[in-house]
């Protein structure tokens, strides 16, 4: 998740449950460019661990050699995003539109694994029309015309196929299609598909906000596990949920054994039902804390996003926000939350 999925968010993550972390998706092109923003971006801290570094790009050479960089930095895997329906990286010819050019995909992934030796992934998504449509030309999705069918399309099925000759660790689909994007019921019937024919790791993702909804996703697919992205936007208790209501012995036999194994997180586990209001000011307050650790008084700007998602859920919450997204410092945020 650009913008997003920084250090601090995944360190709070890690301390609710999580047992793999995926850092917000760098520019391949910027880091073998040694883009200072882009660089400072690749730091992380152990707590995050196991931790893998999603990049995207379109070039096999950049994107091997940016693999190789993430691997000298420490990082547990690296991951190639085929599954970013975003504007800004669609029209350079990454993300989701690679997806039409399965031989690109196959070159890519093949230079990746013969570069690093450390797990390489992938994220693709359910599929792609093989037409450029009008999502393609403009961010903004306001006619229905850009929600219209494509005459042929481009599976996750037909992907999984192509690169069935290399050494992937694991597969997450987005189970949306790219003129989806994050909107419309997923498509768990493409993800059954492919679990027929990888046997390895597989991860569902898509609309995931509840741990019913998850437990859901992984009986009806007998993927692995589950990927989640939105659904924890101000609600990292999510994984810890999800963990009680999936317990790692019961793993259905369609799915590999050990890939729901976690590592006990940070917090003690805790039952389900609703947050109360004093664990998730002290959650708040945990994430800002270490976010101006890491980032210095800027930092709390860039966590104003997050101090409204926490509160989304909570009475008054749009007088709370309107504070929220004007605080500076850590004595007004101690200040502007009640007791």
């Amino acid at each position: 998740m650009a913008g997003v999925c920084d250090s601090p968010f995944r360190q709070i993550c890690k301390q609710h449950g999580a047992d793999v972390i995926y850092t917000e998706f760098l520019s391949a092109e910027a880091l073998i460019r040694n883009n200072k923003k882009t660089l400072e971006m690749l730091k992380f801290s152990p707590k995050e661990q196991p931790l893998v570094c999603q990049i995207f790009g379109k070039n096999p050479a950049t994107i091997a050699q940016a693999a190789k960089i993430i691997e000298q930095a420490g990082y547990a895997g690296v991951d190639l995003n085929f599954g970013c329906p975003a504007y800004k990286v669609v029209k350079t010819g990454g993300g989701v539109s690679l997806m039409r050019d399965l031989n690109k995909v196959h070159d890519i992934i093949a230079a990746v694994c013969q570069t690093v030796a450390i797990p390489v992934s992938i994220k693709i998504r359910a599929r792609i029309g093989l037409k450029t449509i009008i999502r393609d030309l403009i961010e903004e999705r306001d006619t229905e015309d850009e929600k219209l069918e494509t005459a042929g399309q481009v599976t996750a099925l037909d992907l999984v196929k192509k690169i069935s000759d290399l050494k992937i660790s694991a597969i997450m689909i987005h189970s949306r299609s790219y003129e989806q994007a994050f909107d419309g019921v997923p498509d768990l019937e493409m993800v059954k598909a492919v679990r027929q024919i990888y046997p390895g790791i597989l991860l569902v993702n898509g609309g995931i906000y509840t741990p019913e909804e998850a437990k859901r996703q992984l009986d009806e697919t007998r993927a692995d596990g589950v990927g989640l992205a939105r659904g924890v936007l101000g609600n990292p208790w999510l994984f810890q949920q999800i963990h009680d209501v999936i317990p790692t012995e019961s793993a259905p036999s369609g799915r590999a054994e050990g890939t729901l194994t976690y590592t006990q997180p940070t917090l003690a586990r805790r039952s389900l039902g609703e947050v109360g209001w004093q664990e998730r000011k002290q959650t708040m307050l945990q994430h800002a804390k270490i976010a101006l650790e890491l980032k210095g008084p800027p930092a709390l700007i860039e966590l104003r996003k997050h101090l409204a998602w926490y509160i989304k859920a909570v009475p008054k919450a749009k007088e709370l926000r309107s504070k929220l997204v004007q605080v500076k410092t850590l004595a007004e945020l101690k200040k502007i939350l009640p007791i």
